[in-house]
């Protein structure tokens, strides 16, 4: 079957007609998220670089028929060329192989999509083995070497593991339906966007293949989870998918709604639950956080319990427990501004590059970023949500309910 969408003019076009717009449009899911599904020239010019070093140093010696800087700059050409060459010839012989993106490219503009699947789900297996092996020391050490590998072989993504890895559903998806496997690529976009609902790109793909194929079986309360997740969004692709497909997606969930109900009913049995807090739908998560300050000198540090379906105490060094106490602070000062949730908590990373009681001086923008990742990365070791931080355009807060954070400083 083949498929063909234009999503907009000034956008390029949805289009499966040939190997060659295939590799465009999976190059478009990768252009949209920040990445590139590129070549592995970084090694060319690693290759070529040592060489053209090696060429200098023959042109500039005197005992060669070249010398001087003119026998340098020609030895130095000569090296490059040679090392930039043969790197070429070793990628089209078996060295391409070693990587991901150089064998995609090849096996798709050879219209082999099924083979270019499974080799995009082999991939992110591998990528969800290293995200996991993480929190052992030699699954670190493994994991970094890996980023190494990845940043010569062009196949580097330096992107959170939730976001990566919609990304590669996307992709086996789009070249599922390339190869007119139609509702296994249906079943792999909407993978995609349980794990990020903001992928604009995919649903994109997902709605406009359903809209011309009705038969195929789609989650509609995805579909209004994605909806809403772009609503939010401020990406200029988000707004032309919502101004294409909005309205009449919110006809047909509120045209199905008592069918999808009886649905919901017969798989589930009634749960009494709890009456929400309004406006929890605004935040990542849904914590419960107390933050306890511990006795210290010059800056104290202290624990952060944090409850959901189970509680978990972590214990934080100074620097990362001061920066999870001024988020704590700002968020619990909303409670008396009755602002919209979407609003609330935000501390700019210049306000805590002035505020917060550094121990080192010529503090920047970069000290803040470092020091966020930490307090994720001990999220993460603890099993928490690390979008418990969020950042926006410049700034950052605790995206939890106001209602839901108690702060305890110590009293001598």
């Amino acid at each position: 079957m083949k498929i063909k969408r234009t999503l907009n003019l000034n956008v390029p076009e949805f289009n499966l007609d040939t190997p060659g717009r295939t590799l465009r449009t999976c190059e478009e899911l990768f252009y949209w998220q920040g990445l590139e599904l590129a070549v592995p020239r970084r090694l060319n010019y690693l290759v070529g670089g040592l060489c053209s070093l090696g060429g200098l140093a023959s042109g500039l010696d005197p005992s060669g028929s070249l010398y001087g800087p003119v026998g340098g700059i020609i030895g130095a050409s000569l090296g490059f060329a040679l090392g930039w060459f043969s790197v070429e010839a070793l990628l089209r012989v078996g060295l391409g192989r070693l990587s991901f993106s150089y064998s995609l490219r090849n096996l798709i503009r050879a219209g082999r999509y099924s083979l270019a699947g499974e080799l995009c789900a082999r991939f992110r297996e591998k990528r969800k083995r290293l995200f996991k092996g993480r929190e052992r020391i030699g699954g670190r050490v493994l994991y970094w070497l890996s980023l190494g590998f990845d940043w010569i072989m062009g196949q580097y993504y330096p992107l959170e593991e939730k976001f990566l890895l919609s990304i590669f559903y996307a992709l086996e998806g789009i070249l599922r339906e390339a190869g007119g496997e139609l509702e296994q690529a249906v079943e792999l976009y909407q993978e995609s966007l349980r794990l990020y609902p903001a992928n604009a790109y995919c649903f994109y793909a997902l709605v406009s293949l359903w809209e011309i194929r009705r038969d195929l079986k789609v989650d509609l309360g995805l579909i209004s989870e994605c909806l809403t997740a772009l609503e939010k969004s401020r990406s200029a692709l988000a707004r032309m998918v919502l101004g294409i497909y909005q309205s009449w997606l919110e006809e047909e969930i509120k045209s199905r709604e008592p069918e999808l109900e009886e649905e919901r009913l017969s798989l589930k049995p009634v749960e009494r639950r709890e009456k929400k807090e309004p406006g929890l739908e605004f935040y990542k998560t849904n914590y419960y956080l107390r933050l306890i300050e511990n006795p210290g000198s010059p800056v104290p540090g202290g624990l952060l319990e944090v409850e959901n379906d189970e509680l978990v105490v972590i214990r934080l060094a100074p620097m990362p427990f001061q920066l999870a106490q001024y988020l704590a602070q700002a968020m619990k000062k909303e409670q008396e501004k009755k602002r919209h949730p979407d609003q609330q908590g935000w501390v700019s990373v210049q306000e805590l590059v002035e505020k917060l009681p550094w121990t080192v001086g010529g503090v920047d923008a970069s000290n803040v970023h470092k020091l966020v990742y930490k307090l994720r990365r001990a999220f993460r070791q603890a099993g928490v949500d690390e979008n418990l931080i969020e950042y926006n355009n410049g700034c950052y807060r605790l995206s939890t309910s106001p209602a839901r954070i108690q702060i305890e400083r110590f009293k001598p």
